[in-house]
């Protein structure tokens, strides 16, 4: 297991990981939050890849055809045909450094590539309209590639003994990603055009087993409001909804092998740009990893590289 005190160790560690996801939304990994001794930097590197995917969950937790949930003119669906697809590939780094006996600061860099695919048109015998043609020309094919959004966190120890430690902290998102104009509030591109903040709560404590522990986190994100316009072309405020994120995660660690799962919820308000855009709701997920490398050795000596390689899968 990780354990409270790693003084007498190399000042770098890397944990690299793969998630597959089956879920149409950025990628996630257990949350975890552990103890850095100071001067010491952590390295992980993260691959996951969201397939192509048709269809979302809808504010009743019911499947819907991705364009159903994108465009929200009722006349036009059903006045349209064709299928919208999306899929994407996200690297991420993560560099987090121990400050002092409190503090860390981390630092997180995404490389993302995200596809777009377009059948979408107006049936046979229809009229067009031009507020509709420009909602199918904002919808069509096409594929990014470059840097994403970073973050940036501030963990600080709040309290701590031998079986548990809470860390509260501020995750700031920037758009520093590709630069391009969103059109509505689920628009195709590297960066969300927002600043968005999180204030996270986490508690992990190690039971009388050795090897296991256990987390809990509560988070809830905020976002600065923007100027963004709709599919249609009308320019208007966009205040995204905020959301509240809830964790629990039970993680196993025993001769260098690894085993973890952990349970999300999700909470989301519903955005507003020009009018309520319906995007409120809730999710549940499961998410499940497995990992390997040299970490349990930690217990016993010092280490020049301490590594693990965890692989992940994300069901809805």
């Amino acid at each position: 297991m990780l354990t409270n005190s790693r003084s007498g160790i190399s000042n770098w560690w890397l944990i690299p990981s793969l998630i597959y996801l089956l879920l149409p939304e950025p990628a996630g990994a257990i949350r975890e939050e552990t103890r850095i001794p100071p001067g010491v930097s952590q390295v992980r590197a993260r691959i996951a890849s969201t397939p192509d995917y048709s269809e979302a969950f809808d504010e009743y937790g019911d499947r819907q055809p991705l364009w159903k949930l994108i465009i929200r003119d009722e006349e036009l669906k059903g006045m349209i045909a064709g299928e919208l697809t999306r899929e994407s590939t996200l690297i991420e780094f993560l560099w987090a450094y121990g400050l002092n006996a409190d503090w860390i600061l981390e630092l997180s860099i995404p490389l993302e590539r995200k596809v777009q695919t377009s059948g979408l048109a107006l049936k046979k015998g229809v009229e067009t309209q031009s507020s509709w043609d420009s909602m199918i020309k904002n919808l069509s094919s096409e594929t990014l590639t470059g840097m994403g959004d970073l973050g940036f966190k501030a963990g600080y120890e709040m309290g701590a003994s031998t079986k548990w430690f809470v860390r509260g902290g501020l995750l700031l998102v920037l758009p520093s990603g590709q630069p391009r104009a969103l059109k509505g509030i689920h628009g195709h591109s590297l960066s969300e055009g927002q600043v968005s903040t999180e204030i996270f709560l986490h508690l992990n404590w190690f039971p009388f087993v050795h090897g296991l522990r256990n987390g809990a986190r509560l988070g809830t994100t905020s976002h600065f409001k923007s100027r963004r316009e709709t599919l249609s072309g009308s320019e208007g405020e966009y205040s995204p909804g905020n959301r509240l994120d809830v964790h629990y995660n039970w993680s196993y660690e025993r001769l260098n092998w690894f085993y973890a799962f952990e349970l999300h919820r999700l909470l989301q308000q519903e955005s507003q740009l020009l009018e309520g855009q319906k995007n409120n709701g809730y999710k549940d997920e499961l998410l499940m990893e497995f990992g390997w490398g040299n970490l349990s050795e930690l217990e016993k000596r010092p280490l020049m590289m301490p590594w693990q390689v965890r692989l992940g899968h994300l069901i809805p």
